[in-house]
């Protein structure tokens, strides 16, 4: 895509961003200075930055939480960057839709020549759990408890837990990622819950409100023994 075609695709951007209540293809098409048909493109394309039609209306919206600014970077931060990518991809986690979507962001910010080499060329699989991570995240973000279904290692039956989603967290030692939240009922004060994210099964936001710990009080409780145990209450030394 060209420059002026991406450069078209931020003020299409910018003017939903500035018109919470939504623009109508017409009125986008006046303000940006191209065709109605071409801003109906731009939108179809916009879907992933969380652009969509606002239900019973012809005007379209964007929801803030799906928006990131543009970042520039060296060529040194640019290898730094699709380092640590070529580990999604290498453990097969670009396959999962969600950081399929997340991928192809951040290829826009690397050198063409990097980027071309980022992601093999493979189907892009529906996930349903890229759709339960993107609830807790904005369960995390709006302050809600959630209700989620819950799959235990070595236990035949769900757990049911309501939990107010504080943090997410990667192991050390694998790729797993890890929800960490309050029991709700209890004060922040008690010991964190940590759930696998590939053990729940369904999440259900409520209209029940928490305030959010301060994240570093919840990364300097994992910091020790994060991987290894929770309950550890300093190192030991193993012989």
């Amino acid at each position: 895509m060209s420059i002026t075609a991406d450069h078209r695709r931020q003020q299409v951007i910018e003017l939903l961003l500035n018109n919470p209540d939504g623009l109508s293809p017409s009125e986008i098409s006046e303000r940006v200075g191209v065709s109605r048909q071409t801003i109906t493109t731009y939108l179809k394309e916009l879907e992933t930055e969380g652009v969509s039609k606002v239900e019973g209306t012809y005007r379209y919206a964007i929801d803030a939480r799906e928006h990131f600014r543009p970042m520039h970077l060296s060529l040194s931060h640019v290898w730094l960057l699709y380092l640590q990518l070529r580990r999604v991809v290498r453990a097969n986690l670009h396959k999962d839709s969600q950081y399929s979507t997340l991928l192809r962001r951040l290829e826009t910010l690397l050198h063409e020549e990097i980027a071309d080499h980022l992601v093999p060329q493979d189907t892009e699989q529906v996930s349903h759990r890229s759709r339960l991570f993107a609830d807790l995240v904005y369960a995390w973000h709006d302050e809600k408890y959630v209700e989620i279904q819950y799959q235990a290692l070595h236990r035949k039956g769900m757990l049911r837990h309501v939990i107010a989603p504080w943090w997410f967290e990667a192991s050390v030692w694998s790729d797993s990622l890890y929800l960490i939240g309050g029991v709700h009922g209890k004060t922040t004060d008690d010991e964190p819950m940590m759930l696998k994210l590939e053990r729940i099964q369904s999440v259900r936001m409520t209209n029940d409100s928490f305030i959010r710990p301060d994240p570093q009080d919840i990364l300097n409780y994992l910091k020790p023994p994060w991987g290894i145990s929770l309950r550890i209450p300093k190192p030991v030394e193993v012989v």
